[in-house]
């Protein structure tokens, strides 16, 4: 064995490791019962956004207003990303559509990604703070970042670093990187301008939330920390009255201090201490 693989192999490992789950405890703060929910986000604000199965897009602000939205001529809402409050993201994958909303959640702008030629259910999409939009081409295996108009402004191909088996799932620009959730287990960053630059092991990572220098999902057991810097990983487990509910669980969406647990018919706010 070489001393590079042995190396490497120690990193990975210590990678695993984690700490008791009495480094940090979820404190339910507040509830809210909603109906048939489907998707739910949060963004840095303290803000939620859930969708139902009529694809309804309900905003909830942290002051308590709440505002309603829905396109019924665009079918199914895959993905919404806030990571810009006042230009929220929202992806229609059945009618290849990107749609800009407000704080409020009215309209805009809008744009039909067949104009730029790309097509399929499993286009990724997701917010840039660049006052523009990335793109995920999961036949040409491309990542791009365009302005808001469709005008793209810079990519890479990613055919030596992906493959089409490894399922992306999901894209987030955050602290000027962009990071990518992988099926096959993985985490891939790159930087404004598409150039790869790190791939981490996630095991069961799907869609996921990066607040500072940590990356949080939930594997389908229990919620991961991983911090980017270091190669430290912890452990939250679910509250005890969910340990046997977790397929109800819609969403989970943790930062620093704060976690939105979302099911089916209810979200729960916990303060994390």
């Amino acid at each position: 064995m070489s001393l590079k693989y042995s190396i490497k192999t120690v990193l990975f490992l210590l990678s695993l490791l984690v700490t008791s789950s009495a480094w940090a405890q979820l404190e339910l703060k507040d509830s809210v019962i909603v109906k048939g929910l489907r998707l739910a986000v949060m963004d840095d604000l303290g803000n939620t956004y859930t969708v139902a199965k009529d694809n309804t897009i309900t905003l909830r602000k942290k002051s308590g207003l709440v505002f309603t939205f829905n396109e019924k001529s665009f079918g199914e809402v895959k993905h919404i990303d806030p990571a810009n409050p006042m230009k929220i993201l929202v992806h229609y994958a059945d009618a290849n559509q990107i749609l800009f909303l407000d704080n409020t959640l009215s309209e805009i702008g809008r744009l039909d990604l067949n104009t730029l030629g790309v097509y399929g259910l499993n286009v990724l999409v997701g917010n840039s703070r660049l006052n523009g939009f990335w793109l995920f081409n999961p036949v040409e295996l491309n990542l791009s970042r365009y302005d808001n108009n469709g005008k793209r402004l810079s990519g890479n191909q990613l055919n030596a670093f992906i493959q089409q088996a490894d399922q992306p799932q999901m894209i987030q620009e955050k602290n000027g990187k962009l990071y990518m959730s992988l099926g096959s287990g993985k985490t891939m960053g790159f930087d404004i301008n598409a150039t790869y630059l790190f791939q981490l092991q996630t095991p069961g990572i799907k869609d996921f939330r990066v607040e500072g220098e940590h990356l949080f999902y939930f594997n389908g057991e229990v919620i991961v920390v991983r911090n980017l810097e270091t190669v430290e990983q912890k452990q939250l487990p679910l509250p005890r009255n969910l340990q046997k509910a977790k397929k109800k669980v819609v969403a989970i969406q943790c930062g620093s201090n704060r976690c939105l647990i979302a099911l089916k018919n209810k979200l729960l706010f916990y303060d994390l201490k």
